[in-house]
């Protein structure tokens, strides 16, 4: 075959059509003005000779960005409950049970080993310093759609759930198992025969003393027994 000599006009116009910008800054086009540099060009230029981004600083401004993130949520305020969940049903707050007796000596020892070993982990035994109250307290804190096991505290021992705190950002809103009086005193000597790690707590909860002078040597062994 005969090779055709293309002309350069035609050349020009081929590769202005196909590389564009380009092949028009370095060789011009036919019937058309050359672009001339502008400033955004040069901003190109300039940008295309600083170092290239590497992986350890895309990474640290992906770091800086969570943080603000994270602060930013920190400062929003969730609405206040008025409700738990607890089995797929919603119960009112605060919520006062007073089991019977018969329920409370019924209860079975896989059941009182469940709730014995949840408060090892989530429990507190306090003491209450007001002069008029009987003995400690027992408490037991967990987010607000997850109030099985409060609810089952409650059933078995009495007490009340209350609203503990609200939400904040990425945190739940929280709720309180609360017992006091008699019925802790109950509620400790049961929960301690299973127990593990917070027996010795229970236990002066439920042998706690009526002498007042008393009082405050287990109060002080409770505080001992709390930071060991």
């Amino acid at each position: 075959m005969l090779s055709r000599r293309v002309p350069k006009a035609y050349k020009a116009w081929w590769q202005c059509a196909v590389f564009g910008a380009p092949a028009i800054a370095r060789q011009g086009c036919p019937g058309r003005a050359t672009r001339q540099p502008d400033s955004s060009t040069s901003y190109r230029d300039e940008a295309s000779s600083r170092p290239p981004r590497t992986l350890e600083t895309s990474l640290g401004q992906l770091d800086r960005r969570i943080s603000r993130l994270k602060q930013f949520l920190d400062r929003l305020s969730w609405m206040p409950i008025s409700q738990f969940q607890a089995f797929g049903k919603h119960y009112d707050i605060p919520l006062r049970l007073s089991p019977a007796q018969q329920l409370l000596d019924n209860v079975c020892s896989t059941q009182l080993q469940y709730l014995s070993g949840f408060f090892d982990g989530d429990g507190c035994v306090t003491c209450q310093h007001n002069p008029a109250a009987n003995g400690c307290r027992l408490t037991v804190s967990q987010s607000s759609d997850k109030g099985e096991a409060l609810l089952m505290y409650a059933r078995t021992f009495g007490g009340s759930i209350h609203r503990e705190r609200n939400g904040r950002g990425l945190r739940k809103p929280t709720i309180r198992w609360i017992i006091n009086g008699r019925e802790a005193v109950a509620a400790a000597a049961a929960l301690s025969a299973a127990s593990i790690v917070k027996r010795p707590q229970l236990h002066l909860a439920a042998t706690w003393p009526q002498n007042h002078d008393r009082r405050s040597e287990y109060a002080a062994e409770l505080k001992h027994l709390k930071r060991s």
